[in-house]
């Protein structure tokens, strides 16, 4: 008896800092986004990309570290790796140009739509059956996305296309990820 209320104890405690690491993890990127914003107003997109790059390198330190650095270089399919990267590269880039010219609220309703982006990628690219219920599914969270960020007339000027080819980048590294699935996390992050 004594086991099993210890037992559900612990499994609540891990479900809870599960939870709350879901929460700081999701208000960190808000604040990645939020300070971006702020950044490229007074520096170019490229130092913003390049300080935003040397922070995640500091973080991941300890964890190239543990790995051992040359297992970053022991990397099975390159190609899909170095096309990740470039896709991440893209949309990283894309976001903050896009942020420079157009409100915060107006480049989340375009990187929202990411799942139409990974759903129709993974039917192209992972031969993945992806029916009308799901493009339903998906279409409707969308226009839920909209409803809720109420995007500006600014949303639909030459400048969004940042932030249409940077989300579509987004939903594409989304599939390289899941085709590089193999590869290990510290990897994966650090290129």
């Amino acid at each position: 008896m004594a086991q099993t209320i210890a037992r559900n104890f612990t499994i609540r405690n891990m479900l809870l800092a599960g939870i709350l690491l879901m929460l700081a993890g999701d208000f960190m990127f808000a604040l990645n986004d939020a300070m971006g914003k702020w950044l490229v107003a007074s520096f170019s997109v490229g130092q913003v990309v390049l300080i935003r790059s040397i922070g995640a390198f500091i973080v991941l330190g300890p964890m190239i570290a543990n790995q051992g650095a040359g297992k970053l270089f022991q990397m099975e399919r390159p190609v899909l790796q170095l096309l990740r990267v470039v896709a991440t590269t893209l949309d990283t880039g894309l976001f903050y140009a896009a942020v420079v010219h157009l409100p915060l609220a107006d480049v989340m309703s375009f990187y929202m739509a990411g799942p139409i982006y990974v759903a129709a990628l993974s039917h192209l690219l992972l031969g993945e059956k992806v029916g009308w219920r799901r493009w339903l599914a998906i279409l409707v969270g969308f226009c839920g996305v909209l409803i809720i960020l109420k995007p500006s007339s600014a949303a639909f000027s030459l400048s969004s296309s940042y932030a249409l080819i940077g989300s579509v980048a987004f939903g594409f590294a989304i599939i390289l990820g899941r085709l590089l699935r193999g590869t290990s996390d510290t990897t994966l992050v650090t290129w």
